[in-house]
């Protein structure tokens, strides 16, 4: 004979306080979550600030020197001269993040970038407004002729600050220069999002 089955369990409903007590408790854990994830976060931001510092590093030791700031060739030649400055300063405008690449384990990037990018005398433009499509031909309400390697849209995750959201894009486009000068920013971005 088998045994009678076990008796449902009953459900029991809650109260109207046991459900402000959990709210409450809820509510002490959501500030304790955040600060937990902005620890991981300045962990992570640390974590990338070193890599970085290690790239430079080991740039040194490679090539004898640490990687320029900016690179520009007096040389430079753009193939629309009127959104660039003049020679000497013509391009290519290739930053210190762009030479560390291949030490930040991020040389598939690198190897799609143009060389003479990473030349002291080279003869290559602006890297943000020579190649095309250009922004003048997209329709874009505003341009400033800029022009660029899809791959310079690559994340690089050691480049990206942990407490960013990476699905966030520059709502005005691609900031292709970031400049400070005679004590004022001046920020070029491409107004198309193609």
């Amino acid at each position: 004979m088998l045994p009678p089955p076990a008796p449902a369990l009953a459900r029991r409903e809650g109260t109207a306080g046991e459900a402000l007590d959990e709210g409450w408790r809820g509510g002490l854990l959501v500030p304790a979550v955040q600060k937990v994830r902005e620890a991981a976060a300045r962990m992570s931001c640390s974590n990338n600030l070193k890599q970085i510092a290690l790239a430079a590093a080991n740039y040194e030791s490679t090539v004898g020197n640490l990687p320029p700031g900016g690179l520009v060739s007096p040389n430079s030649v753009n193939v629309n001269p009127g959104y660039v400055s003049a020679p000497p300063y013509a391009g290519p405008y290739t930053g210190v993040l762009a030479f560390l690449l291949p030490y930040v384990e991020q040389d598939n990037v690198y190897k799609q970038l143009d060389p003479g990018l990473f030349k002291f005398d080279t003869t290559t433009g602006a890297w943000a407004y020579n190649t095309a499509p250009f922004d003048f031909n997209s329709g874009a309400p505003m341009i400033n002729g800029t022009g660029y390697p899809k791959i310079c849209d690559a994340r690089i995750k050691t480049y990206v600050c942990p407490s960013d959201n990476p699905e966030n894009t520059v709502s005005s486009g691609v900031i292709d220069a970031y400049f400070v000068i005679s004590n004022s920013i001046w920020i070029d971005s491409n107004s198309s999002n193609d």
